[in-house]
Parts: structure tokens; C-alpha cells; sequence
């Protein structure tokens, strides 16, 4: 499939849960963004395709939030790429901030378990380490971007924090 073809599929399919204008204002934000995926644009393709025919990843809220997950995950990355600099490029900006969430989508029977009760930073990065791991069974993951995803807000981590990771953790603060 091509970009144009899996955006108006999760159009439709979003359209099912939030509003169409939403949907569409979505789907146009995904489309702006999606441009400064570089080299791993065909496998996010066929990420977001999986994702479209495979889990409930359109009609779903985020984790913390009452917003749609992929509506809050675009707010995340441009939060992300209105804060970028540096090091931290766009191609990741755009990666880490659409897929981060990816875990908590079901996939048939195939869940991710949140007790009640459990301490947030865990189920952050159970959501992460999922998240991760759909993630990289279509493109390659750099080393800092797996960090992002995996430490999503979470305070203590046993490795130095990187820029992406601090951009990560404040842009899902400020869309929740």
C-alpha cells in the first residue's frame, strides 16, 4: 500500500470512533509529518498498515489520556518537533512520538495486562517495551530511540537520559 492508501484507511476506520472532521485533520497532520520519514518510511508503511488491519489502534484512547491514541500520538510528535534541536533529528522526532503508544493496541486476543493498582512508571514501560517491539519488527530502532520509547516517563533509569527521551517524556505530559 502507499502512504495515501493506509491514511484513508485509518481515516475511515477513525471516523468510526471520533468525529470525521477530527479524523481527517488527523490523517492530513499524519501525512505532514510523515514526509520527514526518511529511509524508513516504506516499513512505517507497512507498520501503519499491520496496525489499520490487525489492532484496534484507531478506536482506542491513549494510556493517561481521554484522546484518541493515534489523534494524541500526532500531537505528541509535532510537540516533539516544535522542541527538536540538536542531535535529535526529525526522522526520530516523528518515529518515537507516532509509535511510542503502539502497546497499548490489542491485537486480537493479544493484550497488553495493566493491573490496578500497578505503579505508572511499570506500566509506562511495559507499554514502551511493547511498543518497542512492534515497532522494530518493521524498521530498524536507533539505540536513542528505543530509549525514548522504552523510559517514556519514567524518572529513574539506569543509563544516562537522552535529549529524545527528556522530549518524549515532555510532550506526552503536555497532551495528555
Amino acid at each position: 500500500m502507499t502512504i495515501e492508501e493506509v491514511l484513508a484507511q485509518m481515516k475511515s476506520s477513525l471516523s468510526e470512533s471520533i468525529p470525521k472532521e477530527r479524523a481527517e485533520a488527523v490523517t492530513e497532520g499524519i501525512g505532514r509529518v510523515f514526509g520527514k520519514l526518511k529511509a524508513r518510511a516504506t516499513p512505517s508503511v507497512d507498520l501503519m498498515e499491520y496496525l489499520n488491519e490487525e489492532s484496534d489502534w484507531t478506536s482506542i484512547t491513549a494510556l493517561e489520556s481521554d484522546k484518541n491514541l493515534i489523534e494524541y500520538s500526532l500531537a505528541v510528535t509535532e510537540e516533539m518537533l516544535a522542541n527538536a534541536g540538536g542531535d535529535v533529528t526529525e526522522e526520530s522526532c516523528v518515529l518515537v512520538g507516532l509509535f511510542h503508544g503502539i502497546g497499548v493496541a490489542s491485537f486480537g486476543d493479544d493484550r497488553l495486562e495493566i493491573h490496578e493498582g500497578e505503579d505508572p512508571e511499570i506500566t509506562r514501560m511495559k507499554v514502551g517495551s511493547r511498543s518497542l517491539q512492534i515497532l522494530a519488527d518493521f524498521t530498524p530502532v536507533e539505540p536513542h530511540e528505543a530509549q525514548a520509547i522504552l523510559y517514556q516517563c519514567v524518572e529513574d533509569i539506569p543509563v544516562e537520559r537522552l535529549k529524545i527521551t527528556e522530549l518524549l517524556t515532555d510532550a506526552i505530559k503536555k497532551c495528555a
